[in-house]
């Protein structure tokens, strides 16, 4: 049986690969493949033209079964205002892609609505929306959105070097020998669900969690949700070889909770001055929030800059 403590290691080499077939969008590579580990689904933010679906065959590819006798896990559907609910017929796949899915007919997501909320297959949906924080305020559709644990921007290959290495990446790859050890098997996954639900919360997890609770009574995060977004920070720990959560895997409830309160919860833990070396490392180190870390540091770095700047005006 593997050791909790390699699987960074594999995880890393997994993803390595995955980002090595679809340059630029590598947070959403990470964060998709946590989301299908986890079993909650992930809802892909983005306009048009970006390759949401692209990342999506890209987890597909993550997953031994992929490869077995041409067998492709994914299914793939792009919704319309003319889509039928009978066209919903999905349950023979482990891994789906429903594109642009407000695009569809209130009956189509009323009957989507139902399957989510018993399915044993991982949906990725994709939205034009590009603001996740805009995409929160929006009222219709509460329970649908509901469902997808983790919302997450899509970004377009942002130098032109992932941009000549995308383009010109015609295929995904096959893995090589030390690629094709690290790839996800169905024993893995019925191995590491048990060990992702004995995850506890660290006291630290737990009084951010608290205050992110308190401060944000103004917009409704239910029960249900609660329970997919702690599951998310499980997978999240597990993955990192750990037993517990702690703050670093706390950062992905930004994804999961896109509030401008939650947001500035976490910023100020991240810039707090009495954050040690040791938090230090751990934020800097954990394999799916690592993106999100340096992010803030660097806003925190702009912000502290530009006040200096307005000071100096003054």
């Amino acid at each position: 049986m593997e050791n909790n403590k390699n699987l960074p290691n594999r995880i890393k080499i997994l993803l390595a690969y995955l980002n090595e077939n679809l340059s630029g969008s590598n947070e959403a590579v990470s964060l998709t493949l946590l989301s299908a580990v986890a079993g909650e689904n992930i809802l892909l933010l983005g306009p048009s033209g970006l390759d949401k679906i692209e990342v999506v065959r890209c987890i597909a590819s993550a997953f031994s079964d992929f490869y077995k006798n041409g067998h492709n896990p994914c299914f793939e559907y792009f919704l319309n205002d003319s889509s039928a609910p009978d066209d919903l017929r999905i349950a023979d796949k482990s891994i789906v892609f429903l594109d642009d899915i407000w695009a569809a007919s209130p009956s189509v997501l009323n009957r989507l609505l139902e399957i989510l909320k018993d399915s044993s297959f991982f949906v990725a949906a994709g939205s034009k929306e590009a603001d996740p924080y805009k995409a929160a305020e929006e009222k219709r559709f509460d329970a649908l959105r509901e469902c997808f644990a983790l919302h997450v921007n899509v970004n377009a290959a942002s130098s032109d070097e992932t941009f000549f290495k995308f383009v010109q990446n015609a295929n995904c790859r096959k893995p090589d020998e030390a690629q094709s050890a690290a790839l996800i098997r169905s024993d893995d996954m019925k191995s590491w669900q048990p060990k992702i639900d004995k995850i506890e919360l660290s006291t630290d997890a737990k009084n951010l969690i608290s205050e992110i609770r308190r401060k944000c009574f103004d917009y409704y995060v239910s029960l249900f949700r609660w329970k997919k977004i702690i599951r998310i920070l499980k997978t999240c720990a597990f993955l990192n070889g750990r037993d517990k959560i702690d703050l670093a895997d706390c950062l992905l409830v930004d994804y999961a909770i896109p509030n401008r309160i939650v947001e500035g919860i976490l910023k100020q833990k991240v810039i707090d001055g009495k954050l040690d070396s040791k938090q230090h490392i751990q934020y800097k180190e954990n394999i799916f929030t690592q993106q999100k870390y340096l992010k803030i540091l660097s806003n925190s770095v702009a912000d502290l800059k530009s006040g200096k700047e307005h000071l100096t005006d003054l």
